[in-house]
């Protein structure tokens, strides 16, 4: 194999890759911005401590979910596999 007929593989790789790594680092910003939103707002403020920390972990993880599969379909990965892995995993 040359250059010529492997540069059209890496550069989509290239690509993808970028494109996970942006969407990882805005993703996180924004997950961090929601979550000190919440911890703010009144509503939450004037629920029990544990009411307010379970609420606050459970958007924190379904956040992250979300933000991963993204991530997983940027990356070429068949929505089908992950979406089984996820389904198991919540079994």
């Amino acid at each position: 194999m040359t250059w010529e007929t492997m540069k059209p593989y890496v550069v989509s790789i290239v690509e993808r890759l970028a494109a996970a790594i942006i969407v990882f680092l805005v993703g996180m910003f924004i997950i961090k911005l929601i979550l000190r939103i919440m911890k703010r707002m009144k509503r939450f403020k004037e629920l029990n401590l544990t009411a307010h920390r379970f609420l606050c972990n459970f958007v924190k993880c379904v956040l992250y979910v979300v933000l991963t599969v993204t991530i997983i379909s940027i990356l070429g990965v068949p929505m089908a596999s992950v979406v089984a892995i996820v389904a198991s995993a919540a079994a």
